[in-house]
């Protein structure tokens, strides 16, 4: 019982050492090319969350920036951000 005790005590350290956005985070990492030139990187970050009375939502968050040789045409370095309505 000693033991399992112990392992409990220490999931749960590690538990708590993770940040708490980490933990039900996804994301996934784009490259949008131009004539088969890589031009820009998109990254999207889902993450779970919890809105006013318990409706869970995710929280979908996109970063866009173009490559340093594309600046000089059309610069785009941009955070969009939404929240979507998880469906069961």
């Amino acid at each position: 019982m000693n033991q399992l005790r112990k392992i409990f005590i220490l999931f749960v350290i590690v538990w708590l050492t993770i940040p708490r956005q980490a933990r039900g985070r996804e994301t996934y990492r784009y490259e949008l090319d131009f004539i088969f030139i890589p031009a820009v990187d998109i990254v999207m970050e889902i993450t779970d969350t919890i809105y006013s009375e318990n409706q869970s939502l995710a929280l979908l968050q996109f970063h866009t920036k173009t490559r340093p040789v594309f600046n000089h045409f059309f610069e785009v370095d941009n955070v969009y951000s939404l929240f979507q309505r998880e469906e069961h």
